[in-house]
C-alpha cells in the first residue's frame, strides 16, 4: 500500500500544505518544482487530496459548471461535460479542506488544488484570470474572458514594447499595508509561462473587444463590478463571498483600474504602452 506525501507550496508571501495520495502517478508538469519544499509548514492551511469514487459521480446529467451544497460541511464541485471534475469540502473559519479529484487526472488535480487554494487563502487573496506582465517598469494584469485577445496583446507588448509576461493565464493577488501583490504561482492555463516572483501591481486593465480603440480610467465603482465578474467568487456560499468582496475592495483601493476596447493590432499596442508610460 502506497503512502500518503505532504506537499508544501510557497507562494511568494502564501503557504499551504497538501497532503496527496499517490503523489507518483499524477505527473505533475515540471514548472511545479519551484514551489514545492520538503519541510513541513507550520500554521499553513492543509487541502487533503482523495480520489471521487464511483458513487460520487450523478447519475443525471449536471449543466456544466459549479454546485453548491451545505450540510455538516460545506461543498463545492465543478462539472464538466465528462461529469464532476473535482469536489472542495471545508468549514467557515477552519485551516483544512478536503479535495475529491479523478484517479490519474492531471487536469482534475491542477484545478482541484487551484481552486480549494482560493477557498482556503479567500481571507488574503483574490485569483484573477489574466496575463500578467512588465511593460515600461509597470506591473500589468491584462484581464478578460478567454478568447478576447487578451494574449494576442501581451505578444504585441512584447514584440514591440519589451514587455515581459510573467504569467500568461492566472494571478493570485494579497493586499497588505504595502499594496496589492502578484504572489507567484504554478498555475497558468493553457499558457507555459509562469515566473517566481512576488511583484507589486501597478494597474488592471479589463480588455474588451472592439473596431476602435478606446482606454477609459474605471471609477470605484465600475471596478468593483468589473473584479468581481473576473474573479473566482462562490456566489452561492455568502461567507466566502463576503470575505472575497473585502479584498476585492482593498485592491480597488490601491491599485489603478482601466477598460480598454480594443481590436488586437499593433495600433492598440501602440496605444496601450503610450498611455499607460505617461
Amino acid at each position: 500500500m502506497k503512502q500518503n506525501s505532504l506537499l508544501s507550496l510557497t507562494f511568494g508571501n502564501q503557504n499551504l500544505q497538501v497532503l496527496i495520495p499517490d503523489i507518483e502517478t499524477l505527473l505533475l508538469p515540471k514548472r511545479y518544482s519551484s514551489f514545492i519544499n520538503t519541510r513541513s509548514l507550520c500554521n499553513a492551511p492543509l487541502i487533503v487530496v482523495d480520489y471521487l469514487e464511483e458513487s460520487d459521480r450523478p447519475r443525471d446529467k449536471i449543466k456544466n459548471g459549479w454546485k453548491f451544497q451545505e450540510s455538516n460541511k460545506k461543498s463545492l464541485s465543478y462539472f464538466s461535460d465528462s461529469g464532476i471534475l473535482f469536489s472542495i469540502a471545508y468549514e467557515e473559519n477552519k485551516t483544512t479542506s478536503f479535495l475529491s479529484i479523478n484517479r490519474n487526472s492531471v487536469l482534475s488535480f491542477i484545478l482541484g488544488i487551484q481552486h480549494a487554494m482560493l477557498v482556503m487563502l479567500a481571507k488574503h487573496c483574490i485569483g484573477v484570470h489574466g496575463v500578467t506582465l512588465i511593460c515600461n517598469d509597470q506591473v500589468i494584469i491584462l484581464s478578460a474572458p478567454s478568447g478576447t485577445g487578451k494574449t494576442t496583446l501581451a505578444k504585441l507588448l512584447k514584440n514591440h514594447h519589451q514587455a515581459a509576461i510573467i504569467n500568461g493565464d492566472f494571478a493570485l493577488l494579497s493586499v497588505d499595508e504595502k499594496g496589492v501583490f502578484f504572489e507567484p504561482t504554478p498555475f497558468c492555463g493553457s499558457s507555459s509561462i509562469c515566473h517566481s516572483y512576488r511583484l507589486k501591481i501597478d494597474r488592471i486593465v479589463f480588455l474588451e473587444q472592439s473596431h476602435d480603440n478606446d482606454f477609459i480610467n474605471l471609477d470605484a465603482r465600475d471596478s468593483m463590478v468589473k473584479l468581481m465578474n473576473n474573479t473566482f467568487v462562490p456566489s452561492q456560499d455568502k461567507y466566502l463571498s463576503s470575505q472575497i468582496m473585502s479584498s476585492v475592495s482593498n485592491v480597488v483601493q490601491d491599485v489603478t483600474i482601466n477598460r480598454f476596447a480594443f481590436a488586437p493590432t499593433k495600433e492598440a499596442a501602440d496605444i496601450f504602452y503610450s498611455i499607460v508610460t505617461t
